[in-house]
């Protein structure tokens, strides 16, 4: 079944709106991949459903869209539509089989146990929740060379947020609408809203699962 409202949503979006055939089946097999995502979410951390979703976004949905309004734009796509999708769509696909292949239980979470450890470490929590957003803070004021991996070291405030967010909603639930809050902020200040919007929609994917 799931196929076939595929198969129609493809037919429809070339017949109807207009999209070369291409652009409508990488429309599809994106809308998939957000299936996939909504579904394995009540079961597990549907993290390699977040990342296929996510680069569909990217590399699927958002080529459809520019190829059917910025014809015109100067800021249009340069390769040519079909050329394009002949490389994106078996790539997308190539990735989706490479993320399925080794079958892991490291996405599959007892929360009680978790909630064990966090309580544990909870100053170490802490510790990496202000330590994280303070690198991010001064990331501007370090040297291009290290700048890089100080904003990866910056995420873990992330990481310290969903775990004490874990450990007592209740509680910590402001030190994590905080860091959101703070990278929205950030995201309006720099007009790059990636980072912003990939921690919203993994901790909509984090708040479904431990619901």
């Amino acid at each position: 079944m799931r196929y076939v409202i595929l198969t129609i949503i493809c037919l429809g979006l070339y017949a109807v709106v207009g999209l070369g055939f291409l652009a409508s089946l990488a429309i599809a097999l994106w809308i998939w991949f957000l299936q996939e995502l909504f579904e394995n979410s009540n079961d597990s951390i549907a993290f390699k459903e977040f990342i296929l979703s996510l680069y569909g976004m990217n590399y699927l949905f958002s080529p459809a869209m520019s190829y059917l309004t910025d014809a015109n734009s100067a800021y249009r796509m340069k390769i040519p539509e079909e050329d394009y999708f002949i490389l994106a769509i078996p790539a997308m696909l190539f990735l989706r089989m490479g993320l399925n292949c080794i079958r892991t239980p490291i996405f599959q979470f007892h929360f009680r146990t978790v909630q064990l450890q966090s309580i544990l470490n909870q100053n170490v929590l802490i510790t990496w929740l202000y330590a994280g957003t303070i690198i991010r803070f001064f990331n501007n004021m370090i040297p291009g060379d290290l700048a890089f991996f100080f904003y990866l070291l910056s995420s873990v405030r992330f990481v310290a947020a969903y775990g004490l967010f874990v450990m007592d909603a209740r509680r910590y639930k402001w030190h994590l609408f905080g860091i959101l809050v703070l990278e929205l902020l950030l995201a309006l200040q720099q007009g790059m809203f990636h980072d912003f919007a990939m921690w919203l929609i993994f901790f909509g994917i984090f708040w479904v699962y431990i619901k």
